[in-house]
């Protein structure tokens, strides 16, 4: 089967449905617009059914729908497969661009806007990716591959089964992985040193863990429709499972780094011969904004500027350190600062039916230090499986507070309800943009603060403004390295300039070449929220209005910001 929406080698465990509004319009044509629902269900459904794991993680009840269950395995990992994705969506975008778009509803106008931009940049990633389409790395399939299995949900003897099918096809499919490394690797694209290490140290610790083990002991014991029996059969399996094939496939991916030549090449994307090009497409998908590098440079450059100096005169217009210092919290444990913040949305977000979550710690031993706390989007037709975890290394309560605040209410968690409550298309499910998603989640997780009503007014602005310019000071070192070629030197005399301290430069140039363009759904996404709320704030006055601001927000969903400007474009048009 064709998988068209997804087509990059990293495993998605998750994603997020939004809707579009109807505003535009339209020639009518009923004949037409039946045609294209029709298509957007077969899209669906043959997207849904391409690949076992995005079947799993998007339904919970498939056959309530007649869908069939496609083969359990994790997909293919060749180079061949990632051709093959990219002329399948050069074929659908010849399909989608069959229908005459004049003649769909606003909605669907939309709709056919956002899969025409999703397919052009699957097919322009043909340009990329036998140069930077490594399958093992952060946030790639060694990372994701046990967070899948480690949120796997088994909700009955099939999932049982599914998922002790799913751990004797990892040698397999990692295998696979390995070989077009090895093909990359012949053609002179070896990942940098910096890159072998994290991928080691990675791997060297799941080896160490049993969190497999232990994550699916504690599933399979709430299963009432096992006998014990039955229980201690599955988990014999699962540990043999993980020790036969699982944990020997991670022993292959550090043979693979531990003998792999050095890099020609250990600096930035503008070392690179199409580095620059790549950078600037990195930045367009993650972000689902069409600007040029320059364009962002000019644009971060400015906001650090603007918000180092509102951010000082906060801090020297109070006794900031002596209330961080003393700041009481509502809780002291992730669950009950939750439900604190849960109970905060009345005045400017709109109101959503109350929803079923849990907030659990992850083990230590497969925690990721770049990861304080994520959100387990539950399927779409499971709205009640929210999960959120947290890293139990994140012992600092000031700043998790505000993390909860991202990732629960009124950030991603809350986003995902209302959007489920909401009625959005299917669709929306697989054109999730990243950019606008945690945009929103930055947007109201930094001034979690003030939602929460703790502290004074200046704590409250200092914790927002400091948020954000650490995500724009860090954005803007990455823009600058990856695009003009800046050494930590450089980076050093910047942060000299600038007053801040310059001995974090090496580390923060290792870090941009680390992850190009990683933080840029976060900080570039986030001023684009916030730039359209000041667009809303001037051209409405005394009109303007928070919670109607924020439900226009939600209603545009988290996709390509081309839509949503549409949509407040037409909230700011409608309420002056």
């Amino acid at each position: 089967m064709k998988k068209l929406l997804q087509i990059f080698l990293v495993l998605c465990t998750s994603f997020s449905l939004f809707a579009c509004n109807q505003t535009d319009e339209s020639r009518e044509n009923p004949e037409t617009q039946a045609q294209f629902e029709t298509y957007l269900d077969e899209l669906f459904e043959e997207e849904v059914g391409a690949d076992f794991l995005t079947f799993h993680y998007t339904l919970a009840n498939p056959e309530e729908k007649g869908y069939e269950k496609p083969a359990v395995n994790w997909g293919s990992l060749t180079l061949e497969s990632t051709k093959q994705a990219i002329e399948d969506s050069k074929e659908e975008l010849d399909q989608l661009h069959e229908f005459e778009k004049e003649e769909l509803t606003g909605d669907q106008q939309k709709i056919y806007r956002l899969l025409e931009i999703q397919l052009e940049y699957n097919i322009e990633y043909e340009n990329y990716y036998m140069d930077y389409g490594f399958c093992f790395g952060e946030n790639k399939v060694n990372d994701n591959l046990i967070t899948n299995l480690t949120e796997y949900r088994i909700s009955n003897k099939e999932d049982v089964e599914d998922f002790i099918t799913l751990l004797n096809d990892v040698d397999r499919y990692i295998s696979e992985g390995i070989e077009a490394t090895r093909e990359m690797a012949d053609n002179g694209n070896i990942q940098k040193e910096s890159e072998k290490e994290a991928i080691l140290e990675q791997c060297r610790n799941f080896l160490e863990s049993e969190e497999i083990e232990k994550y699916f002991h504690n599933e399979v014991m709430q299963l009432e429709e096992l006998s014990d029996a039955e229980r201690s059969d599955y988990e014999n399996q699962v540990t043999e499972a993980v020790a036969n094939n699982v944990k020997p496939a991670y022993e292959k991916i550090i043979a693979l780094y531990e003998e792999l030549p050095v890099a020609d090449n250990q600096g930035s994307l503008a070392e690179r011969e199409n580095g620059k090009e790549y950078f600037e497409y990195l930045l367009k998908t993650q972000v689902g904004k069409e600007r040029s590098v320059d364009e962002w440079i000019k644009i971060v450059e400015e906001e650090v500027d603007d918000t180092i100096y509102s951010w000082i005169n906060v801090m020297f217009s109070s006794d900031i350190d002596a209330e961080l210092e003393n700041i009481e919290l509502p809780a002291d444990n992730a669950e009950d600062l939750v439900h604190y913040l849960e109970g905060c949305l009345d005045e400017e977000f709109p109101a959503i039916d109350q929803v079923t979550y849990r907030v659990d710690y992850l083990d230590a031993t497969v925690a990721n230090d770049l990861v304080s706390a994520y959100y387990v989007i539950p399927p779409i037709d499971a709205p009640d499986l929210n999960v959120i975890k947290v890293n139990p290394s994140n012992t600092d309560l000031v700043d998790l507070f505000s993390t909860l605040a991202h990732e629960g209410f009124p950030g991603h968690l809350y986003q995902n309800n209302y959007a489920v409550q909401n009625d959005q298309p299917d669709i929306y499910y697989l054109l999730d943009n990243l950019g606008s998603s945690e945009g929103w989640a930055e947007y109201v997780g930094m001034d979690a603060y003030r939602i929460g009503n703790i502290g004074s007014e200046d704590f409250q602005e200092y914790m927002r403004l400091y948020s954000y310019l650490n995500r724009m000071l860090n954005e803007y070192i990455g823009l600058q390295v990856n695009y003009n070629g800046w050494q930590s030197e450089d980076i050093a005399n910047y942060l000299d300039e600038m007053g801040l301290v310059s001995d974090i430069a090496q580390a923060l140039y290792e870090d941009a070449v680390l992850r190009p363009a990683m933080y840029a759904p976060y900080s570039l996404g986030t001023y684009e929220v916030l730039s359209l709320r000041e667009e809303a704030e001037d051209a409405l006055g005394d009109n303007f209005d928070a919670l109607s601001f924020n439900q226009a927000l939600l209603d545009a969903g988290t996709v390509h910001f081309e839509i949503i400007e549409q949509e407040i474009d037409e909230y700011i048009e409608n309420n002056k």
